[in-house]
């Protein structure tokens, strides 16, 4: 209809071109068009008041546009084009409804008649337009109708269907009914019947937590008794050894050879009574589920070299051979080394004990068990008395052996074979015995590789309270499943929730497991410290803050962590005085220690000294993953690679000297061989006398030993001018020490910092030997200690060592009386027992804190309590050191060296 209209109107009036629009939703579409040249860029929709069609749209008349603008529009024929003169916009309406648009063009203007024409034709159009538009209304209105029609007719039948359903489940919904109501008459019986079962568990609940809170006061009266026990046996204990070792040294030389002799027995009569206490203890604590297992891979092969070297001597004073063969060379174990050397101990120690005659032999085998895959046997065989077939299920409980009459022949308490059993299934192992009385006993210990094993019952390793809770948490458990099932149904769910990386950051946290890996910070600036612990975290290590030298001096004794990184610009210390005690003290001597700083120090005193190295500030990322890896290798290096070069003169000297405890020695007397050591090897130290080695030499070696991301630290000894060779070897400073000293106990003093070795794990003629260098080079006379115990035996015993060195000492029984002494003179140092009448020693020690006067006073705690916590509590309270009787004199000599220097 439009495209008649359109048409029709241009040829009556002789239009150029035009078009009609029609009105849809507020917009103007075109709809057909006479003549029209469709244009990509043309519009052909408009909204109201768009352009000059949205214009009419807006004021619904008629609108003459001309002149007609040129390029506006044009009318084109196969000859040529033309521009028209006029443009006429025609509102179609319907009493003011405007349903559409009609714009016509011409090549002339019009006349009025003409404009007429248009005006009157477009109302008919608009009216033709009307009704075609409401007739397509309702022929959509009526398709629409016969659609919903059907579909009515379709629910219809739905619904009927659905009746019919319906009246079926009503059927079956009242038999449902029924069987309802019979089963809630069962659950109300079954609900009577948990209610009297719960009344039950709850007075049975109530019966449980009374024991367990029984056997937890008995549990801590046992621990309070072993403590109170241990303190009672030390005390008298270690005026016995130190008097006896006195007398047994005979520095007068008063005694006779049988005195001296006497002496030695009452001597080695106390550490045989020592060792029976702490066997007891020993086994406490497994009892008890408080013995911690700290494992880490180590040679088995040392372990043999080890044993041989403390047992062969041994064997030897009873006449009989000891062997050992390993047929698992360069093995290695993930495993707790004390405790297996413990074991290990005690099996050696029985076998030789009850062999007379013939041999004690220990072997090694790897093998595979179903439970424990690949596992490691230590087999120990001797041909002594044997057990009978009825003793050898008892062997291994307490305080059983073969031959337990009152005419016994061989001594001994029956809980080495018992603390070996519990401490075998500690580690995951398992223990056997093998015997035949007249011939010999086999003992096989296997232990797993890896430092774990399934299926191993661990029973014995835990406490018999928290047994007895979980006992009944698991009857309360199973009771309420089947409670909850009976009514609703059973549903579980578990949620382990792990938060890796945590950093302690305040003193007064407890510090972190011994298993775990810890990194003592020592720094003043409180943020820049927990930005380096947020660091430290990142690479595996949990850490604790320290902000001054005293309270980092504490929790490395408290703590004994893997590494420490220490600040130099200390605000009660300098950082390099700290190092100094650090590395001179007993326990801390072996933890490597990296020094942090912005200052310019002097890099060979601080490695001299035996730090770890130098790292500047500001730290980076990479420099704390530098030193996480270097102190876990420095850690996990339990067998230490030591380098010697020298000539051959000078290793026949020292060769003996360096022989060690977890020290592999090798030695050559020219750098071209020490390169090749140097890749095959990776020393951990290098000792070199430069009498025989020239300057250029060495920067050959540095340059090899550079190329490695963790190289190895340097000694050069018998230095005749350190500062020249320091100064030539300038490229590599921070890689060496230059030592004009060539002793041997100053030497075995470097060698043992470098390495981080512990001085009691030195053999005896090196420990001697370190002993009387410190002792000669470091005088104590003068120095004014006050001794505080309540034993006078003690107090006698401990003053004829400290007077022995020149040390004036001054007693007190009780802390009263040592605070009364502190107000009326000075002190350089306070040893404090710490159980003791009026005034014990913790409060002692507080009120000492409590005075400014005496807060730089070091106080060493003294105590017979060997309980694992004593240590902490001590430090805890203000105690700067520790040490438990019985007091060894010559440990006891190194801590006040430390502390009175």
């Amino acid at each position: 209809m439009a495209e008649a209209s359109i048409h029709y109107l241009a040829s009556y009036t002789k239009a150029c071109v035009g078009g009609i629009y029609l009105v849809e939703e507020d917009k103007c579409q075109l709809q057909a068009s006479y003549a029209f040249d469709n244009r990509k860029q043309s519009t052909h929709t408009f909204e109201v008041g768009e352009g000059l069609v949205g214009q009419v749209m807006k004021e619904k008349k008629i609108v003459t546009f001309s002149p007609v603008p040129e390029g506006y529009i044009e009318v084109s024929s196969g000859l040529g084009k033309a521009q028209p003169t006029e443009i006429i916009f025609l509102p179609l309406l319907i009493e003011e409804d405007l349903k559409g648009i009609i714009e016509i063009a011409y090549s002339e203007k019009q006349d009025e008649v003409i404009q007429e024409f248009l005006a009157q034709s477009s109302e008919s159009i608009a009216v033709m337009l009307n009704i075609l538009q409401a007739r397509q209304k309702v022929d959509e209105l009526l398709e629409k109708t016969q659609k919903q029609s059907c579909l009515l007719e379709e629910q219809t039948q739905t619904l009927q269907s659905t009746q019919a359903d319906l009246e079926r489940k009503q059927d079956k919904l009242e038999q449902s009914n029924v069987d309802l109501e019979q089963k809630t008459v069962e659950l109300e019986q079954k609900k009577e019947e948990l209610e009297q079962r719960n009344l039950k568990l709850n007075t049975l609940k109530a019966e449980l937590e009374a024991r367990a809170d029984e056997l937890q006061l008995a549990s801590k009266y046992k621990s309070e008794f072993l403590a109170n026990m241990s303190h009672e046996l030390r005390t008298p204990l270690n005026s016995l050894l130190l008097l006896a070792k006195g007398l047994m040294n005979n520095e007068s030389g008063q005694l006779t050879d049988e005195d001296v002799e006497s002496a030695t027995i009452i001597h080695q009569s106390g550490n045989d009574l020592l060792s029976l206490i702490n066997e007891i203890l020993d086994l406490s604590k497994i009892e008890a589920g408080k013995l911690e297992i700290i494992k880490e891979e180590f040679s088995v092969n040392l372990l043999l070299e080890n044993m041989k070297r403390m047992f062969t001597p041994v064997a030897n004073g009873k006449n009989i051979h000891f062997e050992i063969n390993d047929h698992c060379q360069g093995a290695l174990i993930n495993s707790d080394r004390k405790r297996v050397e413990q074991v290990l101990k005690n099996l050696l120690s029985n076998a030789i004990k009850f062999t007379s005659e013939g041999k004690v032999a220990l072997s090694t085998e790897q093998i595979t068990l179903e439970d424990m895959g690949d596992a490691l046997e230590f087999t120990v065989r001797d041909t002594g008395i044997g057990i009978s077939t009825s003793k050898l299920s008892l062997i291994f409980e307490a305080f059983q052996q073969e031959d337990g009459s009152t005419s016994r022949k061989f001594g001994g308490t029956g809980l080495g074979l018992t603390i070996s059993r519990q401490l075998t299934e500690l580690l995951g192992g398992l223990i056997s015995v093998e015997s035949e009385v007249g011939k010999g006993s086999t003992f096989k210990l296997i232990l797993p590789f890896n430092g774990s094993a399934s299926n191993v019952d661990m029973r014995s390793s835990k406490q018999t309270h928290s047994s007895v809770s979980d006992n009944l948490e698991n009857i309360s458990r199973k009771i309420s499943e089947e409670s909850t099932s009976m009514l609703a149904g059973k549903q579980a769910g578990s949620v382990l929730e792990s938060n890796e990386g945590m950093t302690k950051t305040e003193q007064s946290v407890e510090a972190p497991s011994k298993a775990e890996k810890v990194i003592l910070v020592i720094e003043d600036n409180v943020q820049l410290a927990k930005i380096i612990a947020q660091m430290v975290a990142k690479h595996g290590f949990n850490s604790a803050l320290a902000h001054s030298a005293a309270d980092g001096f504490k929790l490395a004794v408290s703590m004994l962590p893997d590494g420490i990184l220490l600040d130099v610009g200390l605000p009660d210390e300098d950082g390099v005085r700290l190092l100094e005690r650090l590395k001179r003290h007993p326990e801390t001597m072996r933890i490597p220690v990296e020094i942090i700083t912005g200052l310019e120090i002097n890099v060979e005193n601080v490695l001299q000294l035996g730090a770890l190295g130098i790292t500047n500030k500001p730290l980076k990322d990479d420099d704390i993953e530098r030193l996480a890896n270097q102190i876990s290798v420095e850690n996990q290096q339990h067998v230490m690679q030591l380098l010697m070069i020298a000539s051959l003169v000078e290793l026949k000297r020292l060769q003996t000297v360096f022989e060690q405890q977890n020290v592999a020695l090798e030695s050559c007397h020219d750098i071209t061989t020490a390169c090749k050591l140097f890749k095959e090897i990776k020393p951990h130290l290098i000792l070199i006398d430069v009498t025989s080695i020239r300057s250029e030499q060495l920067m050959k070696l540095f340059d090899a030993i550079l190329e490695y991301d963790i190289p190895p630290k340097v000694l050069l000894y018998n230095a005749q001018s350190p500062e020249v060779l320091s100064q030539q070897l300038k490229a590599y400073q921070g890689h060496f020490v230059v030592s004009e000293d060539a002793q041997e106990a100053h030497l075995i003093q470097l060698t043992t910092l470098f390495m981080h070795r512990l001085e009691s794990e030195l053999p005896e003629m090196q420990r001697e030997l370190l002993y009387q260098y410190q002792h000669n080079t470091n005088s104590l006379k003068g120095k004014k200690v006050l001794l505080v115990d309540d034993d006078m035996r003690n107090t006698f015993a401990l003053a004829k060592v400290l007077n022995k060195e020149g040390i004036e000492v001054s007693k007190a029984c009780n802390g009263a009386e040592a605070l009364e002494l502190m107000t009326e003179q000075e002190f350089d140092l306070v040893m404090m027992d710490i159980m003791m009448p009026v005034m014990d020693g913790y409060e002692a020690i507080a009120k000492i804190r409590e005075n400014d006067k005496w807060q730089t006073v070091p106080i060493i705690a003294v105590t017979a309590k060997a309980m694992a916590t004593e240590r902490v509590k001590c430090i805890d309270v203000g105690a700067n050191d520790f040490i438990s009787k019985p007091v060894d004199s010559k440990r006891l000599m190194s801590v006040l060296h430390v502390w009175l220097r």
